[in-house]
């Protein structure tokens, strides 16, 4: 077994078994890891939310995710709202989502088409185990925006955590059409396809776009040395 002979493994082995168990997570597990969180900009009016990389709890995607994104969010949402909001994030960023929960749901209630607000009750109602109510959250914000791209990539999570594998790689594709440097979804689309979906050519052909655009992702470079030895590149 990989893991009894632990002591005697390559740096290589070592990073494919951390591939697999970063993947084979419990849906309340919890580690160091990155999550995407959604923040709204200093307007009042028309905001909008910029994708950026947050230490949190448990994540398909760890490590650095290159570029920051930024997504235009139309909704309109009030001062109150936007106090709310900002505290539920501290909340959220201290891992303590059953009282940021309570704040996110209120905002959405005031500023029900506001994007940011609804992908991270989503990915607070994940973390809590509540995935039927974390869907609910990203269908919605999909209505409002299709293309979003940290929508569509937590989608894929939660649907991969559910073991809707073609549904879940459907998700981070139209992430990555809309914004082909969303490196998250490039990378949680390799690991799709590498460990859940049997396809190494798929994950092979996003981890090497992945590991372009951000080259000190040590892990990912490893995993490419893995799968060109599987199919013999």
């Amino acid at each position: 077994m990989r893991e009894f002979w632990a002591a005697k493994m390559t740096k290589r082995d070592c990073a494919v078994s951390a591939r697999q168990a970063m993947a084979r997570h419990s849906p309340g597990a919890t580690r160091p890891a990155t999550m995407v969180l959604l923040f709204l900009c200093s307007a009042l009016v028309a905001g909008c939310a910029s994708v950026a990389p947050e230490q949190t709890a448990e994540h398909e995607e760890p490590g650095e995710v290159g570029e920051m994104i930024t997504v235009k969010d139309h909704a309109s949402i009030g001062s109150g709202a936007r106090a709310d909001f900002k505290a539920a994030m501290a909340f959220l960023k201290a891992d303590q989502y059953e009282k940021g929960i309570p704040l996110l749901e209120s905002v959405v209630e005031r500023a029900p088409e506001a994007i940011a607000p609804n992908v991270n009750l989503a990915i607070a109602y994940a973390r809590v185990d509540k995935p039927e109510l974390a869907e609910k959250r990203l269908q919605h914000a999909l209505e409002v925006n299709p293309i979003h791209p940290v929508a569509n990539n937590e989608y894929g999570m939660l649907l991969r955590r559910e073991g809707r594998f073609p549904e879940a790689k459907g998700f981070y594709r139209k992430a990555l059409q809309a914004y082909p440097d969303f490196q998250p979804a490039r990378k949680n689309l390799g690991i799709l396809c590498d460990l859940y979906m049997n396809d190494p050519e798929c994950a092979l052909e996003n981890y090497e776009a992945y590991a372009e655009a951000v080259p000190g992702d040590e892990d990912v470079q490893l995993w490419i040395v893995d799968l060109q030895r599987r199919v013999g590149n």
